[in-house]
């Protein structure tokens, strides 16, 4: 541990660090280009966090020691390092999307931008998360959360130190930050706000702290001997603990929580075994590592904003391991450009209150131009009037929340609990309508309304995100399930529907298709005939808009947009569909295909005119409005017959 802090200005240089710089954006970029291969890599962000603390409160102490510590140096050497390589990626994201985007996502990304541009991203993503967010791999700037939650820990640490100083107790406040952080952590997941615990910089400033914490057992010790086999035993002990992180967690399990120890507790075992570690000192210290390391920041900019676009504009190529592949060897490649390019000369400049001047200036300039491309709502003009219509934002988040009764008639049950609200039962007259299943049985209310309303059916809706109908099976991601899906089966005999409809979005990997005949013979032996399973809705996997944009963007731009257009995972939809007729009908229980309804030999319906509100679905899965409508009308006559079998 000697030789890493000491009562100088700054702390000694040490590769090693680098090195684990190196590691933790190795474990970024892996978590994001081949998410199957390391589930939890994600921790990677949190040994930068334990990483910044260790270095930033080594050179202000060492400097307030000196006497020499200032603010505004303090902040113009922050500008220095995060402002250039930070301005060319946020400016070369906007021109990228300027080319690939439609307008309602553009919007967006302008918004992110400027949040990005003022350190705020994590506050603003933590605005927008919900059940109806937009899917991650679709928001170039989704990883400058964790830029947000430093530069928010920058702005008040010095201040923190200083008081700290004042009152010669600098690790007693330190150790204080971090209890109250990390026990507010724990409470936040504990409450059920993973997303709070997850963006928040008061439920993550204990990492951080994590790394202060370790400066100063460093420096307490920093004159004594270590005998080099607890240093190296530390520091092996450190890498197991990260590695072991990396491999078996995964994005489903909460976090931060407790589960966050082990990455941040074994980053501080690493640091704290100093430089001449063996694992420190031959593998971290390894000039390929320390060279990895010195790009890390410009690295961890490009990586996330290239997979997304290259999603983006072609989903399917973009899942395939040689093109991640190339991405990441992209990512590598631009961020030693950015570093040799423009983050060494910017560097090698004193760190002056003139320099941080034009930095802040260009970066607030960045900040403007997001600004403008989220008022003018992700500039349309620039898209062909065919185009503009169908992109048109016609499906907001209120629309959809309203159309599917969220949070009363369908519910997340984390956040909702699992309770259902009073009216979810239209009308109470027979013939009744059961509708259970998960959310994709939810974008079948609409539908079942409008027609309920010519024909006088009553419709109930108890439809839960991430629940399928099925029974006695405990879900891997919904505590709630099991428990929601037994009172819908003592609502049903409670209410006697005249028609149940059973459908979920039966192309989620963990659901068990198999299990739907328990839940058919179950209701079956209740006395309840008339039973129809709905099959999968075409999946595209993106906004139907964007999909309808870049097939048509294959062809002279004068032309018309397809109104059919080959779905994703044909054959995997092909087979879930055989299996769910052959179990429907050894239940006698009806089966409708919505794949059937949308779709031929040329692919399957993505709009129904040339208005934002005729396209089919509004996320590339779910169905809109005016979808469940055709559907449901092309379902009436199961509905309306004795024999439901279609």
């Amino acid at each position: 541990m000697h030789g890493s802090a000491g009562r100088t200005t700054t702390l000694l240089y040490r590769a090693d660090i680098d090195g684990l710089r190196a590691l933790a954006v190795g474990l970024v970029v892996t978590f994001h280009a081949f998410p199957h291969t390391m589930p939890g890599g994600f921790i990677g962000v949190d040994v930068f966090f334990v990483i910044s603390g260790f270095l930033i409160s080594g050179l202000i102490c060492g400097e307030m020691r000196n006497g020499q510590f200032s603010v505004t140096r303090f902040y113009a050497r922050r500008a220095r390092r995060i402002f250039p390589a930070l301005i060319v990626t946020l400016l070369a994201v906007l021109a990228i999307g300027w080319l690939v985007l439609l307008a309602a996502e553009y919007k967006t990304l302008g918004l992110h931008v400027t949040a990005g541009a003022g350190f705020a991203s994590n506050l603003i993503l933590w605005s927008e998360s919900g059940y109806f967010d937009v899917e991650a791999v679709r928001k170039p700037l989704l990883h400058l959360w964790s830029l947000g939650v430093e530069e928010q820990f920058y702005l008040f640490w010095p201040l923190l130190l200083v008081l700290g100083f004042k009152l010669k107790r600098p690790l007693l406040l330190v150790l204080l930050v971090f209890s109250l952080s990390f026990l507010l952590n724990l409470f936040q997941i504990a409450a059920g706000d993973t997303t709070g615990a997850f963006f928040s910089p008061l439920t993550r400033v204990w990492e951080l702290a994590a790394g202060a914490i370790t400066f100063f057992v460093c420096e307490a010790h920093a004159s004594q001997r270590q005998n080099a086999h607890t240093q190296t035993a530390c520091a092996c002990a450190g890498l197991v603990l990260i590695l072991a992180s990396a491999f078996l967690l995964n994005a489903a399990a909460p976090f931060p929580g407790w589960r966050a120890a082990a990455p941040v507790g074994g980053t501080v075992l690493l640091v704290m075994a100093g430089p001449n570690a063996w694992p420190n000192r031959v593998l971290l210290s390894h000039r390929a590592a320390v060279r990895l390391g010195l790009i890390s920041y410009p690295l961890y900019l490009w990586h996330w904003p290239l997979l997304v676009f290259a999603h983006i504009e072609n989903a399917t190529a973009a899942d395939r391991m040689p093109i991640r592949a190339g991405i990441v060897a992209a990512s590598i490649a631009l961020a030693w450009l950015t570093y040799v390019a423009i983050e060494k000369p910017v560097r090698s400049r004193h760190a002056t209150m003139r320099l941080m001047g034009i930095l802040s200036g260009l970066l607030a300039l960045v900040a403007l131009l997001g600004l403008l491309v989220f008022y003018r709502n992700g500039v349309p003009s620039r898209l062909p009037e065919v185009i503009r219509s169908l992109g048109a934002t016609s499906y907001t988040l209120d629309d959809i929340t309203r159309e599917w009764r969220y949070k009363r008639c369908f519910i997340y049950p984390e956040r909702d609990g699992g309770t259902f609200a009073d009216d979810c039962v239209t009308k109470r007259a027979a013939p009744l309508i059961y509708l259970w299943g998960d959310s994709h049985a939810a974008a079948l209310y609409p539908g079942l309304k409008e027609v309920a309303a010519r024909t006088g059916f009553g419709v109930g809706q108890f439809t839960t995100s991430g629940c399928p109908p099925l029974i006695n099976w405990v879900s891997p991601h919904r505590e709630l399930c099991r428990g929601i899906n037994d009172w819908n089966l003592g609502n049903i005999e409670k209410l006697k529907p005249d028609v149940i409809i059973l459908h979920a979005d039966w192309l989620v990997p963990y659901y068990p298709v198999d299990r739907l005949g328990e839940a058919l013979a179950a209701l079956a032996a209740k006395g309840f005939p008339r039973l129809i399973v709905v099959g999968p809705s075409p999946h595209w996997y993106e906004p139907v808009a964007n999909v309808i944009y870049r097939e048509w963007s294959k062809g002279p731009r004068s032309g018309t947009p397809p109104l059919r257009i080959p779905m994703r995972d044909s054959e995997k939809t092909a087979r879930i569909e055989a299996q769910l007729r052959d179990i429907s009908g050894k239940h006698n229980a009806g089966y409708f295909s919505l794949i059937d309804t949308l779709c031929n030999s040329q692919g399957c319906l993505s709009r129904f005119g040339d208005r934002a509100s005729d396209i089919t679905s509004y996320d590339g899965t779910h169905l809109t409005p005016a979808a469940a409508t055709y559907v449901i009308a092309d379902m009436l006559s199961v509905l309306t017959k004795a024999d439901n079998q279609r």
